[in-house]
């Protein structure tokens, strides 16, 4: 089990530019590129997010209610605490006939990943690391772009992540966020903030 403390923004349309390039512009350390398609079950309810990706099925359950309402400047979202399972798949073909066949139950969802990995130094100064030299909290630092199968509609989100020691996640999370998004140049809103089990909901 992975326990984890989350902020994500959802925003319609592409990637704007300058989010771009404020985000690979943020120190000398390249950020990690990823395509992949991830199977998201529909649920009633942000709770509980049931997903397929890469020879894995992934259960995300939301404790603490609703999340914590994060400010920082003219930006605004809440803090989601998240417990989840991984546990891999063994008969692939059987797990492709039900995606085929069930088509109404998942949403196949695209994604164009860029992903760096932060954590604080003893200042708090926060640097670009790798998951290989995380030791204790870091948090993932996410901007892709997303394709919703089926729908000509274009998404992009925005995720701060983070893991390790249980006791900081919170803490490092907001820390992190604060200094990151100091100089964002979108201003992110509370109306956009909200988790991939909400996404399944509204679309």
């Amino acid at each position: 089990m992975l326990s984890t403390a989350e902020i994500r923004w959802f925003l319609p349309g592409e990637i704007p530019e300058k989010m771009r390039a404020w985000f690979n512009g943020f120190d000398d350390f390249p950020p990690s590129s990823q395509t992949r398609t991830d199977h998201y079950l529909h649920l009633p309810g942000n709770a509980i997010g049931i997903k397929i990706r890469e020879g894995l099925i992934e259960h995300k359950q939301g404790v603490d209610g609703v999340g914590e309402k994060w400010r920082s400047g003219t930006h605004s979202g809440k803090v989601e605490h998240w417990q989840k399972w991984s546990f891999p798949l063994v008969d692939y073909f059987a797990i492709a006939e039900m995606l085929n066949t069930y088509t109404g139950s998942w949403l196949s969802i695209i994604k164009e990943r860029q992903m760096r990995i932060l954590s604080l130094d003893p200042t708090n100064r926060v640097l670009s690391t790798s998951y290989e030299e995380v030791s204790g909290t870091a948090v993932g630092w996410e901007l892709t772009k997303l394709k919703i199968e089926g729908s000509n509609d274009s998404r992009w989100t925005m995720g701060f992540e983070s893991f390790g020691n249980d006791n900081k996640l919170t803490e490092t999370l907001i820390k992190i966020c604060n200094t990151i998004l100091a100089d964002c140049p979108l201003k992110l809103t509370e109306e956009d903030c909200y988790s991939y089990p909400e996404l399944m909901c509204r679309v």
